[in-house]
């Protein structure tokens, strides 16, 4: 595992080209929130990413604060790509139009992940319809093929 992680890590570094801004994040409660989770963020530097603004001054955004809110999708629209770790029941309901529901804008045009179909999710294969592979599965292997990350 180790190995194919190093050999991926090694493939991303050498590339010289553009390197998409990547946001991990997820909602609860009316919030939504960015992650500060050191490991996630190597994962994203290690692939070729690069991390959403460390400048970000807060890390948690009230939907239901109007100024929370602008300054939420002001950073979303500086965003590539999303990994959207939102913790659902019921996997199986919770889509793009959950998503789009949630993230409350309405003007679309300035979230590039969205033209780009860039938004990623770590719960696509499930047992019994609702417990998470990320959470359940055996041995983890970091990277795409292990944690069935996909595209809603």
């Amino acid at each position: 595992m180790k190995e194919n992680y190093m050999c991926l890590k090694n493939m991303a570094t050498t590339r010289k080209t553009f390197k998409p801004i990547v946001a991990w994040m997820g909602y609860s409660d009316g919030m939504w929130s960015f992650t500060k989770d050191a490991y996630k963020l190597k994962y994203v530097e290690d692939a070729g990413g690069e991390n959403v603004d460390d400048s970000i001054n807060k890390i948690t955004y009230n939907v239901s604060n109007p100024d929370d809110l602008d300054a939420f999708h002001g950073i979303l629209c500086t965003v590539e790509v999303i990994i959207d770790e939102t913790f659902t029941i019921d996997p199986t309901v919770y889509n793009m139009s959950t998503f789009l529901e949630l993230i409350n804008i309405q003007d679309q045009s300035c979230l590039s992940f969205l033209s780009t179909q860039s938004i990623w999710r770590f719960d696509k294969r499930f047992l019994n319809s609702t417990t998470l592979d990320w959470l359940d599965g055996a041995m983890s292997q970091t990277g795409i093929e292990r944690h069935h990350i996909h595209i809603y």
